[in-house]
């Protein structure tokens, strides 16, 4: 029978370890398909583990499978019951997976020894091999996603048995374009010398990269399909881009995996470096593309401090004016210093305050390094600006004594300078984030002039971009309260940055506050290095 009309039974497996010696089947998946039409019908279920085993925790981070959904799983008995009918039904069963060697493994183990599965196998990562020898990478999501289709970065059996169905279609057209229309030969090619190493391959074509403009802006790299895989800001975009693809060596599996889908790349041009960090942060928020991992709307909320620094909330107001602060995690660490100074010097209080867990921290040493610290540091805490001075002037003097090369390496005992060190270490880490949550609120309503190869003049107003023109035209900006959410947070932080390396890579930056007078560039210069 044709390969195009051959039912062939996809299959996927996702296991609790590499191999049935260090973990157990989580989830079957499979169904029938033939090459003809990618689309099919999933039966996939959870697999009930060992009594007494615990899921590990990467499992579940990889997974997304939790004890919770466990509560529905269906010993392995009744889920290999269910498979070896369904294979009965239409024998001799062929089966096409994915790296077939993980699931075969798995799958062998179930069988009486001597006793072979009722299936005959093909693997679409060992006919890949044979069929396209340069492309970077040849994984699941890789090659599914060279083919057109996104997998999602949860490994479910649902999502990998559809993706190989997929696959398993672009395959078979390809074997059908060598004349190979025979299961039977489809599996001997997978059996023959794959193709040696050789140079890399990838599906962009190098004339739509070499035609790129060499201005700044922001480019979008593209899927066949047209989704957006990664978006990325460039001071030239023709030099940014072909970078990706001029190193043979040294490139981490996510940028292979990445650069073995992309087809094309969607580019928009920006006056100025600085305009395109701006575009990007804003892009990368509206699109969230799958490789991209600074940047994305994730779990973080920007908070709000109390006058007494002791209270959090997520919005501004009267009672919490201060910040704002990128995370509550940051604010917890200043909980805990001020726990420590009321005496509390449990473990929770001093992980807190150190940001991390100490490991063999004497209770005499700890008291005796916070003596230090309330000693060295009279007053902190009393109120918001005292504890924001005091930070301030300890970040000064440390990173004097940083750049004298004063400060003493770590040990691995604890004594109460050490104490001392870190505990001054969340004060400086404190005060700093107070003060650049005041410059952000502030910078939310500000006109800037700035020369970044052109000069140009940027108005932002409740913290965003109003109006970007050629110029230095500074004017007065009507303030509006910003909301702060995260994109605005990663605007003006953003925005802080390249303001910050424009006046570093020798421009110059005026800026005008809402209500303030112009501030020329000696004196944003001295400013930003304190933000």
């Amino acid at each position: 029978m044709s390969l195009q009309d051959l039912d062939v039974l996809v299959l996927d497996a996702q296991a609790t370890g590499a191999s049935p010696r260090h973990g157990h089947l989580l989830e079957l998946g499979w169904a029938w398909a033939q090459a003809r039409d990618p689309d099919v019908d999933v039966r996939a279920r959870l697999i009930s583990q060992p009594e007494g085993s615990a899921l590990p925790k990467i499992i579940t981070r990889v997974t997304g499978i939790d004890d919770a959904a466990l509560a529905r799983a269906r010993p392995i008995e009744e889920v290999w019951s269910e498979l070896t009918a369904t294979c009965a039904k239409r024998a001799p069963a062929r089966a096409v997976i994915h790296c077939a060697r993980f699931e075969l493994s798995f799958l062998q183990s179930r069988m009486p020894l001597g006793e072979a599965l009722p299936f005959d196998t093909l693997c679409t990562l060992e006919l890949a091999r044979r069929l396209l020898p340069g492309l970077p990478r040849r994984g699941l999501r890789a090659l599914a996603g060279y083919f057109g289709l996104g997998v999602e970065q949860l490994r479910r059996s649902e999502d990998h048995v559809r993706a190989t169905a997929f696959v398993w279609h672009h395959l078979a057209a390809m074997l059908a374009d060598r004349g190979i229309d025979d299961w039977d030969d489809a599996v001997g090619l997978t059996h023959e010398d794959a193709p040696k190493r050789g140079r890399k391959e990838f599906p962009m074509p190098r004339e739509t990269r070499l035609a790129l403009p060499e201005g700044p802006g922001v480019y979008r790299m593209l899927r066949s399909n047209g989704d957006v895989l990664y978006v990325g800001k460039a001071t030239s975009l023709k030099r940014r881009v072909n970078s990706y693809f001029q190193k043979q060596s040294r490139r981490d599996e996510r940028m292979l995996e990445l650069l073995s889908q992309v087809r094309d790349v969607d580019v928009t041009l920006t006056a100025t470096p600085l305009e395109a960090a701006l575009l990007e942060t804003d892009t990368i928020k509206l699109l969230e593309p799958p490789y991209n991992v600074a940047l994305l709307s994730d779990t973080r909320e920007p908070c709000f401090v109390s006058v007494d620094l002791l209270e959090v909330s997520k919005v501004r107001s009267p009672s919490h004016p201060l910040g704002p602060l990128p995370s509550s995690w940051r604010h917890r660490r200043f909980v805990g210093l001020s726990q420590l100074l009321a005496g509390d010097t449990s473990e929770r209080a001093v992980t807190r305050a150190f940001g991390w867990t100490p490991d063999e921290l004497p209770e005499d040493v700890l008291v005796e390094g916070v003596r230090l610290f309330e000693e060295r540091n009279v007053g902190v805490g009393r109120s918001a600006a005292g504890f924001r001075a005091a930070g301030v002037r300890r970040w000064n003097t440390q990173a004097r004594k940083d750049d004298a090369g004063e400060r003493a390496e770590e040990e691995d005992a604890w004594d109460a300078a050490r104490v001392l060190r870190n505990l001054e270490d969340t004060l400086v880490f404190f005060a700093l984030e107070l003060r650049r949550g005041a410059w952000l609120t502030r910078l939310s309503n500000a006109a800037m002039s700035f020369d970044d190869g052109v000069q140009r003049t940027l108005v932002m107003r409740g913290g965003r971009v109003r109006s970007q023109r050629d110029g230095d035209q500074l004017t007065s900006v009507a303030p509006a309260a910003p909301t702060f959410d995260i994109a605005t947070h990663d605007r003006l932080r953003v925005l802080t940055t390249e303001l910050r390396r424009v006046v570093q890579d020798g421009g110059s930056v005026s800026m005008q506050f809402s209500g303030g007078r112009p501030l020329g560039p000696a004196a944003v210069a001295r400013m930003l290095p304190w933000v």
